[in-house]
């Protein structure tokens, strides 16, 4: 059935190419006769000057002669484009029928993971109110809802390439719109850039077997405009699904606003087609005629959970790997289908997500930094020099302190955003001026700090914020230069513990350096004691570090939480240390002991008094047993 359709649409095609060719022959010739008439009138009103030139007989009678005559010939063969179109067609149904990616043991088929995402109705940054993002719509349906073209914007790892998947493998399955034929798949990261400046038309021309052959040299720039008209009379006649994915992956500016040129062409022209472009949103500012843009949003937990049974198969591990995730403090990241297919993968080849949560910031961040477009041969072209993507990272860890402190919220204005990067630009040797296109650039090579409203910023995951703050805290010399913004760094210091080289010397740093100058709220050691519970870091045995754990016991009396993670981590310690430190002072009455210091450490200044619970902990040092 395909193939009778297919040759019906091919015949149509390369009809009204001919025919298209045949009138602008005939218009061609037509001002080449005008041409030489008005020549041989001039000749002889050169040669007799007191005539009025040719009469109108005479120019009637000049004819072009054959050599003069300019000829065009269409060289497209019904057999050659119906094998040149099964053959791509055969690509695509492979192509659209798995996904698959490092972490992955083999692959997947799409059918049995894949969940239906919605779509803004207007891309993120173009939103005044939060309540927008309430109105989404299924992306095929979205896609289909009128005859307009489409372009589809979506962070990295958002699920753009994988849609588009569904969309050929839903043809292929017949649950498509009956009003296009098949789909054509242009993938910018597989086509060779290099020398071309209309890679579109180059690409179609040799799927379509199409070229024109002009019997004069000189005549060859009206030949490829012709064939331009050619081409889209053709994809007019077969209606195709165009899809255009990866706008993003194109190396260099000047291939994109090359490229740029030509969609809107083709968008212009091609209207009994679909085209869908698909591209990074922060790469696609720009306006095309009979075009709609959407943008994928984030996964709810409904999809989240479809999500892991579709992939785990197992209801009790598909169900239990969800509330994992949930329960962790990197559950924001999995709103993504990247991150979360990585999760999934991860969870699918040892039975847990991964036990310190740090392992999954870094994974993340890797996949967003340079993994993800590092595994798809995919090089991103920065308009800044020296900056590669680990001096992306340096500056993200940088704005992200700076916004933490400075804006003590997860959503930024635009003039916080300048004011933050006019601050740390100079460290980067970055433009003071282009706050905005640093940003821009950042988002769509990254997906890591992002514009989700009009004049508004926010980091892509909270948890990805308060990590990449950690980094900054953790590569200082000291805390010294930022213990008045200590109130503001609960949950980032405990991570800053996890990912130290020495947990317990940082922890240490911490209690007994930081914390000793200054009065800090119940809220910041909420922050800090049950985030660090949550990171587990793998704390070393040391004298120190009981000192340490004791110390903020004080302040932690109530805290069961902050008991539960101290046993862990005192477990392989010798806690008798506390002994040539503190003695017992007196017994209180609501279950507590008070201990007095005896001796000052060498390197600390310990607290006069410590107050901790009776009981176990107590009894853990000797002396008081």
């Amino acid at each position: 059935m395909l193939e009778v359709a297919l040759s019906e649409l091919i015949k149509a095609g390369i009809s009204v190419a001919k025919d298209i060719l045949g009138t602008r022959v005939k218009e061609k010739n037509s001002e080449l006769l005008e041409a030489k008439r008005k020549k041989e009138n001039d000749q002889k009103k050169r040669k007799d000057k007191k005539s009025l030139g040719l009469t109108i007989k005479e120019l009637e009678a000049i004819a072009l002669l054959p050599n003069e005559q300019f000829n065009a010939e269409i060289l497209m063969e019904e057999d050659e484009v119906s094998q040149s179109l099964k053959k791509h067609l055969s690509l695509v149904k492979e192509w659209s029928g798995f996904i698959g990616f490092k972490d992955l043991q083999g692959e997947k088929k799409l059918s049995d993971i894949y969940v239906e995402l919605d779509t803004y109705l207007m891309p993120l940054r173009t939103h005044f109110d939060r309540s927008e993002r309430y109105t989404v719509k299924p992306l095929q349906e979205a896609l289909f809802s009128d005859d307009k073209h489409a372009v589809v914007l979506g962070q990295p790892g958002a699920g753009k390439t994988t849609s588009m998947k569904k969309l050929c493998s839903n043809f292929f399955s017949g649950f498509v719109n009956s009003q296009y034929s098949f789909p054509v798949l242009i993938r910018f990261r597989d086509l060779n850039t290099k020398g071309s400046h209309e890679i579109i038309k180059s690409h179609l021309c040799d799927l379509l077997k199409l070229d024109i052959y002009a019997s004069e040299p000189s005549e060859s720039q009206i030949s490829e405009s012709w064939k331009e008209e050619s081409i889209y009379a053709v994809i007019n006649e077969l209606k195709p699904i165009l899809i255009l994915d990866g706008f993003d992956e194109l190396p260099t500016q000047s291939q994109k606003d090359s490229t740029l040129k030509e969609i809107r062409k083709l968008a212009q022209n091609c209207r009994e087609s679909k085209i869908i472009i698909t591209c990074r949103t922060g790469e696609f500012n720009y306006t095309l005629d009979h075009t709609t843009d959407f943008e994928i949003s984030s996964l709810n937990q409904d999809q989240i959970l479809c999500f892991a049974r579709n992939w785990i198969k197992e209801e009790h591990k598909a169900i239990k790997f969800v509330q994992d995730i949930n329960s962790s403090p990197f559950s924001d990241t999995a709103i993504k289908p990247l991150s979360l297919a990585h999760l999934c993968a991860i969870y699918e080849r040892t039975g847990n997500i991964p036990d310190r949560p740090k392992t999954v910031y870094r994974k993340v961040v890797n996949l967003m930094l340079e993994e993800w477009d590092g595994q798809r041969s995919i090089n991103r072209e920065s308009r800044y020099a020296k900056f590669e993507p680990d001096r992306k990272f340096e500056f993200l860890n940088h704005l992200s302190y700076y916004l933490t402190i400075h804006g003590n919220t997860g959503v930024f204005n635009q003039q916080q955003l300048i004011d933050a990067y006019s601050s740390i630009c100079g460290n980067f040797g970055l433009p003071k001026q282009q706050s905005v296109l640093a940003a821009n650039e950042i988002e769509s090579h990254t997906g890591l700090f992002l514009q989700t409203g009009y004049l508004q910023y926010e980091f892509a995951h909270k948890s990805l914020q308060e990590y990449l703050t950690a980094e900054y805290l953790v590569k200082l010399p000291s805390l010294e230069r930022v213990k008045k913004y200590i109130e503001l760094l609960g949950s980032e210091l405990a991570i800053a513990t996890s990912i130290s080289s020495n947990p317990s010397l940082y922890f240490t740093d911490i209690i007994l350096g930081v914390f000793y100058r200054g009065v800090l709220s119940n809220s910041f050691y909420n922050a800090f004691t049950s985030r660090l519970s949550q990171e587990r870091p793998d704390f070393y045995p040391s004298e120190d570090l009981v000192l340490a754990s004791y110390t903020l016991l004080s302040q932690r009396i109530d805290d069961r939480e902050y008991f539960s993670l101290m046993e862990k981590m005192l477990e392989n310690c010798n806690v008798e240390i506390m002994t040539s430190y503190y003695e017992l002072e007196a017994e209180g009455s609501d279950g507590t002991i008070v201990m007095k210091r005896i001796k000052q450490h060498d390197e600390y200044r310990l607290k006069t008094k410590l107050r901790i619970p009776s009981g176990d902990f107590a009894e853990k040092i000797t002396c008081i047993a």
